[in-house]
C-alpha cells in the first residue's frame, strides 16, 4: 500500500468531506497537524477481515459528536443522550468505513462500530502499522481518521 499511499490519503480526504458533507452539512477542511484532538473525545473503530485485516479509526470531541447526534435525531444538542450520541458517531464512523472498504484489497468486510467516550483512557491496536492518517477542522474543531493494518499482512505484502 506504500506506493498508493498518496491516493489513499486524496480518496480518503473526498470519502470524509463526502460523508461530512451530506450528513452534516458542513465541508472538513484538512488540517497540517497530526495530533490527536483533545479530549474528550468519542472514539469510534470498525474491524476489517479478509483479504485485508486491521481497523479504521475516527477520533472526534464530543461537542461535534452531540452536534452530530441532534442532527441525526432532530434535536438540540443539548438534548441528545449519551447513548444516542454514541449511535451517531458509530453511524458516521460506519458511512466512512463503507466508502473505504472498497479501497481496500478486497473481499473484504467490516464489522459494527464499537464506540469509546471519555478523557482519561489510552486506545491502542497493538500488532498493526498506521497506513493513513488524517486530520480535519470542523466547527473549530479537530477530527481525526486513521486506516491501521494488521502487521502480519503488510508484512505478508511487503514480500510479494
Amino acid at each position: 500500500m506504500d506506493s498508493d499511499n498518496d491516493n489513499l490519503k486524496a480518496d480518503l480526504g473526498r470519502i470524509m468531506d463526502m460523508v461530512w458533507s451530506s450528513t452534516i452539512g458542513e465541508p472538513l477542511m484538512p488540517m497540517k497537524t497530526g495530533q490527536r484532538p483533545p479530549p474528550p473525545l468519542y472514539t469510534a473503530c470498525l474491524q476489517v477481515a479478509g483479504t485485508f485485516e486491521g481497523t479504521m479509526l475516527l477520533e472526534i470531541p464530543v461537542q461535534i459528536g452531540r452536534n452530530i447526534a441532534g442532527l441525526m435525531f432532530g434535536l438540540e444538542p443539548t438534548a441528545v443522550s449519551d447513548a444516542e450520541t454514541r449511535d451517531a458517531v458509530g453511524e458516521i464512523v460506519n458511512m466512512i468505513g463503507g466508502n473505504v472498504k472498497v479501497l481496500l484489497p478486497g473481499p473484504s468486510f467490516i464489522s459494527l462500530p464499537a464506540v469509546a467516550e471519555g478523557s482519561d483512557y489510552l486506545f491502542s491496536l497493538p500488532g498493526t502499522v498506521l497506513v493513513a492518517s488524517e486530520n480535519y477542522e470542523c466547527q473549530g474543531a479537530c477530527i481525526r481518521f486513521a486506516l491501521f493494518e494488521s502487521s502480519r499482512c503488510a508484512a505478508g505484502r511487503a514480500r510479494r
